[in-house]
């Protein structure tokens, strides 16, 4: 179904919309305690069948959410509040349906109403807004398309221990990822938004001011390798990457970036060889992408090339014990396992991966985020 509004924002439109900015470390830490003491107290007073039926039916928040992100209702709403009918006539859609969601989202605190009944605009759907800088619409898109899928097929997980994407699509992930388009620009634009906070938590958070080179390997199109450079302004650094990702329109971008005469762009694969030589290794959510044996693999290739004294740092989700953000991690993992064959680790699965290929984690760096900054060094180094 097509709608008429525009994916291009209006300057003035844009300019009404709230960023989302890092919290600070007593936000993050109180805010995560909180919630996860909250979340754990007011389920505790809930009836069992009451939980139960609302987890088994939580599937419907995630389609509302669908419907209104494929619509683009949210970009309807920027300018002016709007009553149904008006929504409806503009998407070119049925009222009464788009209403009975519209109350539904309402009641979550998604939209908002004002006094004449017109929807408005929250904070939480103002990241539905196609245009906005930190945009989840592709996010909702993604996990409702072809995630939604994978996960109804879970069983299959569970039976075999192979993972679900491969047996759905008859295609495994990255293979898919490169054979269709559309897919793929909904997969690298929400790995985009969901990158923005995360990129500023490890960029501030761990201190890079100790290294004179930087390789970002498996660095995308070099987000997070951007917001390092500018904060240090004397680290030299390589983007590394595959061919299908580092086009020719990302290295004309880079081209044109007041950052390129710090940041060399390189084509290769982690599996087969990365730059030699550099002081340190930079991997974000790349570990958690790949089973054991392969993850052995890119460590063993990356110690090929480090010196005695390089660093290779992890930015990676965590597993600990008693932690406030626990529930989304355990969440996280499943998704690998779904998507992957692959997990998200604690920190002994880390450390004794990191170790058969001669690798020993120094220390493990938090986050304002659900990212840890795993600080790693050849056996054999001083």
């Amino acid at each position: 179904m097509t709608t008429v509004i525009s994916s291009k924002p209006q300057e003035n439109s844009a300019k009404n919309l709230a960023s989302v900015s890092l919290p600070s470390w007593l936000e993050h830490k109180l805010g995560n305690w909180l919630a996860n003491k909250l979340t754990k107290f007011i389920e505790s007073q809930i009836p069992a069948n009451a939980r139960l039926l609302d987890m088994v039916s939580s599937f419907q928040q995630g389609q509302c959410l669908y419907v209104v992100a494929k619509l683009k209702v949210a970009d309807c709403l920027v300018d002016s509040p709007k009553h149904i009918q008006t929504l409806a006539e503009e998407l070119k859609v049925q009222a009464d349906p788009l209403a009975r969601i519209m109350r539904y989202l309402c009641e979550l605190g998604i939209f908002g109403q004002d006094h004449l009944g017109r929807y408005t605009l929250t904070q939480v759907s103002e990241l539905l807004v196609s245009y906005h800088p930190q945009s989840l619409r592709p996010v909702v898109l993604l996990y409702n398309e072809e995630t939604y899928n994978v996960w109804a097929n879970l069983l299959h997980t569970v039976k075999t221990g192979e993972n679900t994407f491969t047996s759905t699509y008859n295609t495994p992930f990255f293979k898919y990822h490169s054979l269709y388009s559309d897919f793929a620009d909904i997969y690298n634009q929400s790995m985009a938004s969901l990158s923005i906070l995360l990129d500023q938590a490890v960029a501030e958070d761990y201190d890079f001011s100790v290294y004179r080179t930087l390789a970002d390997i498996g660095g995308g199109q070099g987000n997070l390798l951007r917001q390092i450079a500018e904060r240090y302004s004397s680290l030299q650094c390589i983007l590394f990457d595959t061919q299908a990702v580092l086009t020719a329109e990302v290295k004309e971008q880079w081209q044109q970036d007041p950052m390129d005469n710090r940041v060399k762009l390189q084509i290769g694969d982690f599996f087969q060889s990365v730059p030699t030589g550099v002081d340190a290794y930079l991997l974000k959510n790349v570990i958690h992408n790949w089973p054991d044996e392969q993850v052995v693999q890119i460590y063993k290739t990356i110690h090929q090339a480090m010196k005695p004294q390089s660093r290779l740092l992890l930015a990676e989700t965590v597993i600990f014990d008693h932690d406030a953000m626990q529930r989304m991690k355990l969440k996280l993992d499943l998704n690998m396992m779904v998507i992957h064959s692959s997990k998200e680790r604690t920190v002994k699965q880390h450390s004794e991966l990191l170790e058969t290929a001669g690798l020993k984690i120094v220390k493990i760096v938090p986050t304002r985020s659900h990212l840890s900054v795993i600080e790693a060094k050849p056996m054999n180094s001083y």
